[in-house]
């Protein structure tokens, strides 16, 4: 949030000491006051004034003074409160036995929904790992179950599909949620998948509903229940091959993208976290993603223009697709069926920027 500046004028006729006019400004950063300054013409650091007797601040109508710091620099007086100043309250300023009243205002409250939930595509393969939710507003922690409800076709809300994690899977600022399908429904063999079966069947519709009185950090509930309907479909059961991607090349000298069409709907977060292009240098090749036709493809714009040469395309064997297969592998894999023991191998896709 910008800085929201509050400029208040004192006028005061204390002779051989102050002079002129005299600015008090309010300084509100991140939402709250963090300092008060307060300025003064013709105060010389030599007076040693006691600021403590020369300023006081404290809530209106409160009899007990704010404690906080004072500083002098270049003839500014700065006094910063021990505690941040709360909004929607009014502050009485006495400077040399005169009063002056300020008032912190409330914060408008914008309304908070959700923005999206990925995968974006309408159908979901029966073994489906993960939902991302994502909010406008940073949002509360903390039964998490109690707002994400699934229906299907006939309008039952049915239990026991997603996991219930000791620890919810926030990003760092609590705008985006991963919610996990149980994965021993995901898996085969494992009990919940034998007693109760995967939670998604082909040709049947469902219904993910995110409940608005899910509250947001600053107390708000969302502004309207969101929902996203998708059929289930045949189970995903090939992992991603580098080889079978269809990949456009940018022309030289242009910020054209590079286009890599993976031919199945892949996890987005993936491919923000283990897709890099680099140099023969092995320098990164800085620039934005965007995803399209329910992330499919991959588009890669470069900040920079091409430049004639060699390039990589690596990605580490953890980037997946939406049911958890990943380079290495099936989720849902048999003994021995991995290509690698060790996750995490980067693998290489080169290519050459020539063409005008």
């Amino acid at each position: 949030m910008k800085n929201l500046l509050l400029i208040l004028f004192l006028t005061c006729s204390c002779t051989g000491v102050i002079t002129g006019q005299n600015k008090v400004s309010i300084q509100l950063k991140q939402e709250n006051a963090v300092s008060t300054v307060l300025v003064f013409s013709g105060i010389e650091k030599e007076t040693k004034l006691n600021f403590n007797n020369l300023v006081s601040v404290r809530i209106k109508g409160g009899e007990s003074e704010i404690s906080g710091e004072y500083s002098y620099t270049n003839k500014k007086l700065y006094f910063t409160p021990s505690f941040p100043f709360e909004k929607g309250f009014n502050y009485e300023i006495r400077y040399y036995n005169k009063d002056t009243i300020i008032s912190i205002p409330k914060a408008e409250k914008k309304a908070a929904f959700v923005t999206n939930i990925f995968p974006t595509t309408n159908h979901i393969p029966e073994n489906l790992l993960r939902f991302y939710i994502y909010f406008s507003s940073p949002m509360r922690e903390g039964d998490f179950l109690n707002y994400i409800h699934l229906y299907d076709e006939n309008g039952t809300d049915l239990k026991g599909v997603f996991f219930d994690n000791q620890y919810e899977l926030w990003n760092s600022n609590f705008t985006r949620l991963t919610i996990l399908v149980d994965p021993g429904r995901v898996k085969t063999g494992l009990k919940a998948n034998l007693e109760l079966g995967r939670a998604f069947q082909k040709n049947k519709k469902y219904k993910l509903q995110i409940n608005k009185n899910w509250m947001t950090l600053n107390g708000q509930i969302l502004s309207n229940n969101y929902t996203k309907e998708f059929y289930g479909t045949t189970a995903e059961l090939t992992f991603p091959k580098k080889e079978n991607w269809k990949i456009t090349l940018p022309k030289i000298n242009s910020k054209d993208p590079l286009v890599i069409n993976f031919g199945k709907t892949v996890d987005h977060v993936s491919v923000h976290q283990f897709i890099q292009i680099i140099t023969t240098a092995n320098l990164v090749v800085i620039g934005n993603v965007e995803l399209k036709e329910n992330e499919s493809v991959m588009f890669f714009y470069p900040k920079e223009k091409w430049k004639k040469g060699a390039y990589q395309i690596a990605i580490n064997s953890r980037f997946e697709d939406i049911v958890g297969n990943n380079l290495n592998g099936l989720f849902d894999h048999k003994m021995g069926t991995l290509k690698n023991e060790k996750e995490g191998v980067i693998e290489y896709i080169n290519f050459i920027v020539t063409t005008l």
